[in-house]
């Protein structure tokens, strides 16, 4: 790690006089348990030096409200675990966690402008007729957002960091200049929901996963003491569904359903069904290994069952918007959901094994699957521990029944 991000990182949480950027107050970073955090736009892989383990510590120790600043910074600014288990946002390891998210951070985007909104551009890319991709260049604007524009007006799937929302009014701006009536949220993350309060504020009709209003709800987030991370009144979906709508918007069908729990519990895959296009959330990156948030109900093999879901409604013509990365074809979709396997398998045979954890990691199961899969800000060694922890809960509930069925 460089000697820059360690004094930022202690410029940023060593002085509790020093405001935190705002940028980073507004974002929001799942659990690192499932192996990453969604705020990096490329590969950073690091080996703390001794001056960021002794930040780590500092992190760690850190158990006094207001000591040193980081419980203050690390309670207001962040929503380490989602809303499933909210007493755990105030353990220790979540500060280890603050650390290395900001490590995590993508060391281009931070080395030019600290993430500036002012300085990060937003960029259109047509993928069909009538649909668009806008994305973040020269830093990280959140998600990718699908843009649907016609006859019935705009609406838009995820709508980027809270901090992004001005540039991203504009840019749909220029896009069209009918206002946007719709938002689909692909999941509850702040870097795809971001500019739900202003869009909504602005009168577009929010919808998303029953899940995803549960998790940003104001009820919710008062149970976890995070104030920042709230959307309350037109921030938060007001239409919801447990497995899936259609909207018929723009002389298309566009189908909107729910998978199994893989990224988080509230996926879900946007399917246009007449410009054949997919918009597929963070179920799907188009270079790396996924990020598996257990503490939002995320699983890893939901992740080949969504894979499945998407491949079968796609063809060899299809366009497939990811949550992050350049637009690819049913073909990468399918590369992905196969490696995956791979992994599962694996892991599934070290687990069959009586391989603990850390076991399990050290085999490097995924050793020459690595450069196929590509670099991003998820380790080969936390997709292996995510593996592993999301098969192990899986199969505690069935090794729970069966020790209790009676014999007949």
């Amino acid at each position: 790690m460089s000697r820059t991000l360690v004094r930022r990182a202690e410029r940023l949480l060593g002085n509790q006089r020093r405001a935190a950027p705002s940028w980073l107050l507004r974002a929001r970073a799942p659990d690192l348990s499932g192996g990453g955090t969604m705020f990096s736009s490329g590969a950073v892989h690091f080996r703390p030096s001794p001056r960021a383990a002794q930040l780590e510590a500092r992190l760690s120790n850190s158990s006094t409200p207001g000591s040193g600043g980081f419980r203050r910074f690390g309670a207001v600014a962040w929503n380490f675990r989602g809303l499933v288990h909210p007493a755990a946002i105030m353990k220790a390891r979540h500060f280890r966690f603050l650390f290395t998210s900001l490590c995590l951070l993508s060391a281009s985007a931070l080395a030019q402008n600290d993430n500036d909104p002012a300085k990060v551009r937003l960029k259109v890319n047509e993928v069909a007729a009538g649909v668009s991709m806008i994305e973040g260049v020269e830093g990280f604007a959140g998600g990718n957002v699908g843009v649907s524009v016609g006859d019935d007006g705009v609406f838009i799937i995820d709508d980027e960091l809270e901090t992004m929302s001005p540039k991203l009014t504009a840019t749909l701006g220029q896009i069209s200049k009918k206002p946007v009536r719709f938002v689909i949220n692909t999941h509850w993350h702040g870097d795809h929901t971001g500019g739900n309060a202003a869009l909504g504020a602005s009168g577009a009709i929010i919808l998303a996963h029953d899940n995803v209003r549960q998790r940003l709800s104001a009820a919710e987030l008062e149970k976890a003491k995070d104030k920042v991370a709230a959307k309350p009144g037109k921030g938060l979906p007001v239409v919801t569904f447990a497995e899936d709508v259609t909207l018929h918007l723009n002389g298309d069908t566009v189908h909107v359903f729910h998978v199994p729990p893989a990224h988080t519990d509230g996926d879900v895959v946007v399917h246009f069904a007449k410009a054949n296009v997919i918009h597929t959330g963070d179920l799907f990156l188009s270079q790396g290994y996924p990020f598996v948030d257990l503490g939002s109900g995320g699983n890893f093999e939901g992740f080949i069952t969504a894979a499945d879901r998407i491949i079968a409604v796609a063809n060899d013509t299809t366009k497939i918007i990811p949550g992050h990365g350049a637009v690819v074809g049913r073909a990468q979709v399918k590369a992905w959901r196969d490696t995956l396997d791979q992994i599962r398998q694996r892991v599934k045979k070290l687990i069959s094994q009586g391989k603990t954890l850390e076991q399990a990691v050290a085999a490097k199961p995924t050793a020459d699957l690595d450069a196929k899969a590509g670099a991003n800000f998820i380790s080969p060694d936390k997709i292996v521990e995510a593996a592993y922890k999301s098969m192990t809960a899986n199969a505690a509930p069935a090794k729970a029944a069966a020790a209790g069925a009676k014999p007949h």
